[in-house]
C-alpha cells in the first residue's frame, strides 16, 4: 500500500471514530484516567477490608462506567469545538497546530447544521440509553456540562476555573454512579481516598492547561511558575491534613504500590516517544500505546486480586 493510500485511510479512520467518540483522542484519554480512578479506589477498598463482590462483573462495570461517562461528557467537546470554530480556523497555517482540530466533526464538516443535528441527535440517543440502562442520576449532568461548557468558551480570563469544574464534573459523575452500583465501598476512608486521588488529577490539569494558555513568555516563566508553586503547595496542604485525618496511610500505600505499573509505563511511553506531541499524529499513537497498556495492566491486576 502506497503512502498517499495509507495516510487516507489513517485520516478517514480517525474521521469515523470521531463520528462515533466525538473526540476518539480525548475517549482514550479519558478512558485511561477514569479506569486508573476506579481501580485505584476499588483496590483502596479491597485493603481497606471493606467487602464487596471482586469478580469479573466488576471488571465490566468499570469499563461501561468509563466509556459511558465519556459519552455523557462529550457533549462538553460539541458545545467548545462549534463555539471555537472560527479561532480554530486561524491555526490553518499551522499545519501541525491545526492537526490536533482538523479531524473533529464540527471543524471538519465546516460547522453545518447537517453534523450539529447529527451528533446532537447521537447524543440524546446514546445518552438516553445510558439512563435507561446504568442510572437516571446521569439526567442531572447534560444540562450542568452545557451551561458550563457555554461559560468556559465564553469565559476568557479565568477560563482555566471553568476548566476545572468542568474537569470535577467528569469525576463526580463517573465516581457518584460507581458508588451507587457498590453502596459498600461508599464510606469515609474510600471518600478521603478519592479526594486524596483527585484533587491532584485536578492540579496538574489546571496547571498544564494554564502553561498552554500562555504565550508570554516572560509571563509564563515569572507569573505562572510562582502560581504553580503557590497552587501545589496549597494542594500538598490539603492532602497532608486530609491524611492526618483518617487512617488510610497503610491502604493507601498499599494501592499506590499496586497502580504504580501506570507510573512506569507512562514514563516508557515519554521515554521511548518523547516528552511533547508535535503533532495530532503522535499524540493518538501515544494515546493509543497508552490505552492498550491500560487494558493490559487492568485485566492483570484483575487476575491478580482474584487470589489476593
Amino acid at each position: 500500500m502506497d503512502v498517499g493510500r495509507s495516510q487516507r485511510l489513517l485520516k478517514e479512520t480517525i474521521i469515523g471514530l470521531n463520528l462515533v467518540f466525538v473526540r476518539f483522542d480525548a475517549f482514550l484519554n479519558n478512558y485511561v484516567e477514569l479506569i486508573f480512578i476506579g481501580l485505584f479506589l476499588l483496590i483502596f477498598a479491597k485493603f481497606s477490608s471493606i467487602l464487596f463482590p471482586w469478580s469479573i462483573d466488576l471488571l465490566i462495570l468499570l469499563n461501561i462506567l468509563a466509556i459511558g461517562t465519556h459519552f455523557v461528557y462529550s457533549i462538553v467537546y460539541i458545545v467548545n469545538d462549534y463555539i471555537d470554530f472560527k479561532e480554530v480556523q486561524k491555526l490553518r497555517e499551522s499545519k501541525d497546530l491545526f492537526s490536533f482540530y482538523e479531524f473533529r466533526p464540527i471543524v471538519y464538516f465546516n460547522r453545518t447544521n447537517t453534523i450539529l443535528i447529527y451528533l446532537i441527535g447521537l447524543y440524546l440517543l446514546i445518552t438516553s440509553l445510558l439512563i435507561a440502562l446504568i442510572s437516571c442520576m446521569i439526567v442531572v449532568y447534560p444540562p450542568v456540562l452545557v451551561v458550563t461548557a457555554l461559560v468556559h468558551s465564553k469565559t476568557g480570563k479565568y477560563r482555566y476555573i471553568t476548566f476545572a469544574i468542568l474537569r470535577a464534573l467528569k469525576y463526580l459523575m463517573f465516581l457518584s454512579i460507581l458508588f451507587l452500583y457498590l453502596p459498600s465501598i461508599r464510606s469515609a476512608q474510600v471518600i478521603t481516598a478519592s479526594l486524596i486521588l483527585v484533587i491532584p488529577f485536578l492540579a496538574i490539569h489546571m496547571n498544564t492547561y494554564m502553561r498552554s494558555k500562555v504565550t508570554n513568555k516572560c509571563f509564563l516563566n515569572l507569573n505562572i511558575n510562582i502560581k504553580s508553586i503557590i497552587f501545589y503547595v496549597i494542594i500538598g496542604l490539603i492532602l497532608i491534613a486530609l491524611l492526618l485525618t483518617s487512617d488510610i496511610a497503610i491502604p493507601l500505600i498499599k494501592s499506590i504500590i499496586f497502580v504504580s505499573p501506570f507510573y512506569f509505563i507512562r514514563e516508557l511511553l515519554r521515554f521511548k516517544l518523547g516528552p511533547e506531541n508535535p503533532n495530532f499524529y503522535m499524540h493518538l499513537k501515544r494515546l493509543l500505546a497508552f490505552f492498550i497498556s491500560t487494558v493490559i495492566i487492568l485485566i492483570a491486576l484483575f487476575v491478580l486480586l482474584l487470589w489476593i
